[in-house]
């Protein structure tokens, strides 16, 4: 289920700046994820001391935070041949109902039902001119 928190819906309006005031508003000690969420933002503003401080916040209150983690490594100029696979697993699954809904909610993929309406239609037409000789 998508989020439904008041900055998750000024984020997708494109208000970055409200979804910033409502973060540092719900910003306590013990949420890890409004530290990643706030330092997120902010790094795409560019504030990247905000940012390093946030995710080092956001580490101290949950050790296994695998995006805080790999976004300050990233942030301090670390490099690796590859994400950390917690990353990239917490990234498939926050997609994961994003892409369910939209296989659910029409698609527009259209290719068997058309295929389908081609070869019967073309049987149709094979019969007709069967039964015509």
């Amino acid at each position: 289920m998508p989020c439904t928190c008041s900055a998750c819906w000024f984020i997708k309006k494109g208000d970055h700046a409200t979804a910033i005031r409502f973060l540092n508003r719900a910003l306590d000690p013990g949420l890890a994820t409004a530290c990643s969420s706030l330092a997120s933002l902010l790094m795409e503003k560019g504030d990247t001391d905000q940012t390093r401080i946030l995710f080092k916040q956001a580490i101290q209150h949950d050790r296994k935070n695998a995006v805080a983690k790999h976004m300050l490594a990233a942030l301090e100029g670390q490099t690796t041949t590859t994400a950390p696979r917690d990353y990239v697993v917490g990234l498939f699954d926050g997609c994961a109902d994003y892409f369910d809904r939209q296989l659910a909610d029409d698609p527009g993929y259209r290719a068997p039902q058309q295929l389908y309406t081609a070869v019967t239609r073309q049987v149709c037409l094979c019969n007709q001119s069967y039964r015509a000789m």
